[in-house]
């Protein structure tokens, strides 16, 4: 195109052509700005009292917001224990993570006794992983865990 142009022959059409998309382009951005100009003065947000006359502030979720925060905390935490835990039965660092979470949606029941909670869990399907799972719940036995504010030690079990 720049040797057509160089050489003045028929290029002149596309230099004309050119000339006219430019000013569709400088013309566009006039409707832009027209367009900024109109939508100025709409507020991007409305207060609730516009649009409803007894409409009453709303409570800050921020302590609600917080306590999930906290609360997800908590789950990582008791979820990264427990694999670190379970390899050391397992002695599979590639893949305990998954296992631990697999072990998590594992069935079972919980019985709620008047001297003690017992939970009972499905035994997985891997040998390996039911005889890991088997030796921590072991560990997890030997110093009986309790909910707070209740006496009642909770004890793990698999199932049969």
């Amino acid at each position: 195109m720049g040797r057509a142009l160089a050489q003045g022959g028929p290029a002149a059409g596309y230099k004309a052509r050119i000339d006219g998309l430019r000013d569709d382009v400088v013309m566009a951005h006039d409707d832009v700005v027209a367009a900024k100009a109109v939508l100025k003065p709409i507020p991007a947000k409305l207060a609730a009292t516009d649009l409803n006359p007894n409409a009453v502030r709303a409570i800050p979720r921020l302590r609600r917001r917080s306590l999930q925060m906290v609360l997800r905390l908590l789950a990582y935490n008791a979820e990264l224990w427990l694999s670190d835990h379970l390899n050391a039965y397992l002695a599979d660092p590639d893949e305990v993570r998954a296992i631990t979470r697999h072990l998590l949606h594992q069935p079972g029941t919980v019985d709620f006794s008047a001297t003690a909670v017992t939970v009972s869990i499905t035994p997985p399907d891997q040998p390996r992983v039911a005889r890991a799972l088997n030796l921590l719940l072991d560990e997890l036995n030997a110093a009986p865990a309790h909910m707070p504010g209740d006496r009642r030690p909770i004890t793990y079990t698999i199932t049969p």
